[in-house]
C-alpha cells in the first residue's frame, strides 16, 4: 500500500499490551540474544566489529614500521645543533609511535579534568536521590500508617449503636 506521500508502508499487527505478553516478549528478545555457552551476540557483535576495524589499523602500522626503519636522532635542546648533549637515537616509527601514544594518554588525562565538574554533579544528584528516595519511602509509610489508623477510627465510630 502507498500512503500519501508515496511512500511504502504496511500495517503492522497489533501487539498484546498485557504484562505478561510483555514479559514475554522481553524473554524471547534475550533468548535468541544467546549464544551457546553464555556468549551474547551484542558482545560477540562488539569483538568482531572491533576486530574488523582495527586489523586494517595494524596493518597500516606495520607498513609504516617496516617503511621508516632508518635512525633518527632526537635531541631535547633545539639551541645546540652540533654537539647535543641531550639527544637519542631511534628508528623514525617507534618516534612516530611513541609520540602519539604520549599524546592520546596527555589528551585522555586533560579531558577527565575537565569533565570533574560534570562527575561530580553526577554524584551529587545521585546522593540527592538516594536522600529522596527514601523520604518518599517515609511518607508512603506514614500515610499508609494514618490510613490504618482512619480505618480503625471511622470502624469504632460505624460500629456504635446508635444512643
Amino acid at each position: 500500500m502507498r500512503a500519501a506521500g508515496g511512500a511504502l508502508w504496511r500495517r503492522l499487527p497489533a501487539q498484546d499490551c498485557t504484562p505478561d505478553a510483555s514479559l514475554q516478549r522481553q524473554q524471547a528478545r534475550f533468548a535468541w540474544q544467546s549464544l551457546p555457552g553464555g556468549v551474547r551476540k551484542t558482545e560477540f557483535m562488539k569483538s568482531f566489529l572491533k576486530l574488523l576495524l582495527l586489523a586494517p589499523v595494524a596493518v597500516v602500522i606495520i607498513a609504516f614500521a617496516i617503511g621508516n626503519r632508518h635512525s633518527v636522532k632526537v635531541v631535547a635542546d633545539p639551541t645546540a645543533m652540533v654537539f647535543a648533549p641531550l639527544h637519542v637515537e631511534a628508528p623514525l616509527y617507534l618516534v612516530v609511535l611513541v609520540s602519539l601514544m604520549v599524546g592520546t594518554i596527555v589528551g585522555g588525562v586533560a579531558a577527565w579534568m575537565k569533565q570533574g565538574k560534570y562527575r561530580k554533579a553526577a554524584r551529587t544528584a545521585r546522593a540527592d536521590s538516594k536522600k529522596l528516595e527514601a523520604e518518599t519511602e517515609r511518607l508512603r509509610s506514614q500515610v499508609s500508617t494514618l490510613a490504618a489508623t482512619e480505618n480503625n477510627i471511622t470502624a469504632a465510630y460505624t460500629s456504635r449503636p446508635a444512643a
